[in-house]
């Protein structure tokens, strides 16, 4: 009966642990919260948009077969679109701000791809993490990911453009997860394994 409750416990805190470690902490990441007609795009000014996660500049959200987006039907590209094309933009940047514990390990990925050239360029930004991307081409996504250990209790990812247009540097599959919880549910993972051989 001990072990029965124990399996219990286990499989209730490996369920918890699984929903904790993935529990993606960017709000849209995907950038599918808003759904966008098959072969178009919408431009959304985040300046008066605020339901959509994201704060910075624009949002141009795509849905289109080709070049498709990475994993579901939308991307977006980064250097957006301005309601007057007659305006010289400047640089694009597209930022998140989400709550983390001092001192903890989150890993973040994403995936991107050119749009015209293979010299778009944009830099990445997570807490104390900086990285410029230039290594991307119009014919495929490539994916980055990394970690980083918060040194507040909030941290930032941004996107910003270093070449200021209208076209270029497009993003998807935005993804930040708490590593210590996702190393807690294999450590789980594994005491169960073990009471399971003891049984045997």
């Amino acid at each position: 009966m001990k072990f029965l409750n124990i399996k219990a416990l286990l499989l209730a805190a490996c369920s918890l642990l699984a929903t904790h470690a993935q529990a993606n902490l960017i709000v849209n990441g995907d950038f599918e919260d808003v759904q966008i007609a098959p072969a178009a795009w919408t431009f959304f000014d985040l300046s008066t948009v605020t339901n959509l996660g994201w704060k910075g500049t624009n949002l141009e959200v795509w849905n289109y077969s080709t070049p498709g987006a990475f994993t579901g039907n939308q991307h977006i590209e980064l250097n957006a679109h301005l309601p007057d094309t007659n305006v010289v933009p400047g640089v694009w940047s597209l930022y998140q701000t989400f709550a983390t514990v001092i001192g903890e390990t989150y890993n973040f990925s994403f995936a991107y791809r050119a749009r015209q050239n293979n010299d778009e360029s944009f830099t990445f930004f997570i807490g104390d993490f900086t990285k410029v991307l230039d290594d991307h081409v119009t014919t495929a996504w490539s994916t980055f990911s990394g970690s980083f250990v918060a040194s507040a209790t909030s941290s930032t990812i941004r996107f910003t453009s270093n070449t200021p247009g209208y076209k270029g540097n497009l993003l998807d599959s935005v993804s930040v997860v708490s590593a210590p919880a996702t190393a807690l549910l294999l450590g789980v993972g594994l005491f169960g394994m073990m009471l399971r051989r003891r049984q045997k």
